[in-house]
């Protein structure tokens, strides 16, 4: 359950398109390629406060929760 509740929350401020995760707030993306790179949100945008600073790596650990 903690893991659902994990990935609602992750999906309230990223979509995914293609390869790219975007943030809902400021529509601005970042390719899979770029994972380990910090998500650069514009400057203006209130998810930028917020804390996922790599949406990548924090998918892919929310995942790896549900798998166990």
């Amino acid at each position: 359950m903690e893991t659902n509740h994990a990935l609602i929350v992750w999906s309230s401020t990223w979509t995914i398109i293609g390869d790219t995760v975007v943030c809902t707030g400021c529509m601005r993306g970042q390719e899979l390629s770029d994972c380990e790179a910090s998500f650069v949100h514009d400057p203006a945008c209130k998810a930028g406060l917020g804390v996922f600073l790599q949406p990548w790596v924090s998918l892919h650990n929310i995942l790896d929760l549900q798998r166990g």
